[in-house]
Parts: structure tokens; C-alpha cells; sequence
């Protein structure tokens, strides 16, 4: 469970980053589109991955 957790961590810190940064700038008045593009760009790329993810981890439970 540690394991899991310490080897997804990395991937939160962006969203992270991009997130709190479109919040900052949305509150100064500044534009958020770059960040906003960014994200979906994660969104996107996770959602397109996610069911090889699912299909291998299935894969790995099925074989023990």
C-alpha cells in the first residue's frame, strides 16, 4: 500500500501545480488558458491509457 502510494505521488504533483496556478491566476485576473490546456491535456492522455491500464491489471490479478 506505501509502495503504491509513493511510486503514484509524482504523478499528482503536476495537476497539483497547474491546478493551484489557473486558481492564483484566476483570482489576479490573469488568463488561464495555458494551464486549463495543460490539464486537459493530462485528462485526455489519462483517459486514453486507462483502459490498457485496467486490461493489464486484470491480466496480473487473473494469472496469480
Amino acid at each position: 500500500g506505501t509502495l503504491i502510494a509513493i511510486l503514484v505521488l509524482p504523478l499528482y504533483v503536476p495537476i497539483l501545480i497547474f491546478g493551484s496556478a489557473s486558481v492564483s491566476n484566476a483570482s489576479a485576473g490573469l488568463p488561464i488558458a495555458a494551464e486549463l490546456y495543460f490539464l486537459s491535456g493530462l485528462s485526455m492522455l489519462a483517459i486514453t491509457l486507462s483502459p490498457f491500464a485496467c486490461a493489464s491489471a486484470i491480466r496480473a490479478r487473473l494469472s496469480v
